[in-house]
């Protein structure tokens, strides 16, 4: 199961685990590929198994603003709510 080894998920029970599992799509993300957009529907939690992921916006300009950097880390899992980067 994917997420027996990230802590936010302990509280679930096998069952819920399971469950949820059963719900989860996992794809390799080629590098400097966007995989959400301000104006997408936010209903994913996107987890962060290797590698990084650069949070940013378009300025009133058109200028790429950065807004963070999220990178994985064995000790701790990394995974982005797309509701808190809007």
């Amino acid at each position: 199961m994917v997420f027996e080894n990230f802590s936010m998920f302990q509280m679930l029970s096998p069952k819920e685990m399971q469950e949820m599992d059963g719900h989860t799509v996992m794809r390799e993300v080629p590098e400097k590929q966007v995989i959400y957009l301000s104006d997408d529907e936010a209903n994913h939690v996107y987890i962060l198994k290797k590698g990084k992921v650069k949070i940013s916006r378009l300025s009133e300009d058109g200028k790429e603003v950065i807004l963070g950097l999220v990178r994985f880390s064995e000790n701790y899992r990394s995974y982005i709510r797309v509701e808190e980067m809007r």
